[in-house]
C-alpha cells in the first residue's frame, strides 16, 4: 500500500526456535577489484537446511581483498549434533571449492 508516497510493508512474526543455533565464520579472499555483490550473488545460491541466514562481518584490504562472512546454522526441529555441523562445513567448503573460491584456512 502506498500511504502518502512511502511504501508500507507487512511484518510477518515467526517465533524464534526454541533449539540453539550457532555461528561459523569463513573469511573469503578475493581480487581488490571483485565487489561484495559478486560474493553475495554466489551466497544467495547456496541452500542448505541448517542454514538460517549469513552476514557480512568484516572487509579488510591489503594486497587482497579479505571478507569475513558469518554463516548462521540451526534447526527448527532439533538440536544440532557435532555430525550436523560438520555435515554443513563440508558441504559449504565443497560449495565454495565449486564457485572458485578461496578462503582463509
Amino acid at each position: 500500500e502506498n500511504l502518502y508516497g512511502s511504501n508500507i510493508q507487512s511484518i510477518i512474526y515467526e517465533e524464534p526456535s526454541k533449539y540453539p543455533i550457532t555461528n561459523i565464520d569463513y573469511t573469503f579472499i578475493l581480487n581488490k577489484e571483485t565487489k561484495y555483490e559478486e560474493l553475495d550473488n554466489i551466497l544467495k545460491k547456496y541452500n542448505h537446511k541448517y542454514l538460517l541466514s549469513y552476514n557480512l562481518i568484516d572487509v579488510y584490504e591489503d594486497e587482497k581483498k579479505k571478507v569475513t562472512i558469518t554463516f548462521v546454522i540451526g534447526s527448527r526441529e532439533k538440536t544440532l549434533s557435532k555430525e550436523d555441523m560438520l555435515e554443513f562445513q563440508e558441504n559449504i567448503l565443497n560449495y565454495i571449492k565449486y564457485n572458485n573460491l578461496e578462503i582463509v584456512q
